[in-house]
């Protein structure tokens, strides 16, 4: 593994907890299977279970999600949070 292929210190930190409410904030207007695509997940079940408040996604999956709310600019701290 060369210097390049170093974890940088921000991935090793865990990304914002993602609330259901957020998640599907992030998600906006598309289906839960093409927000699977988009985050690298199969199956927009998973995106299901993750809206209900079921389950949570990975820490790689996380971090797919907060990189893509970027891209969208959604801001990832919910309301109350501030």
């Amino acid at each position: 593994m060369g210097a390049t292929d170093a974890i940088t210190e921000e991935e090793r930190m865990p990304p914002t907890r993602l609330t259901p409410a957020l998640i599907r904030r992030i998600r906006g207007a598309d289906t839960q299977s093409e927000f699977a695509h988009a985050v690298g997940v199969s199956a927009n079940s998973q995106v299901s279970l993750w809206e209900r408040g079921h389950r949570h996604p990975s820490r790689i999956v996380t971090r797919a999600i907060c990189r893509l709310a970027q891209a969208r600019g959604v801001e990832l701290q919910e309301a109350g949070d501030a």
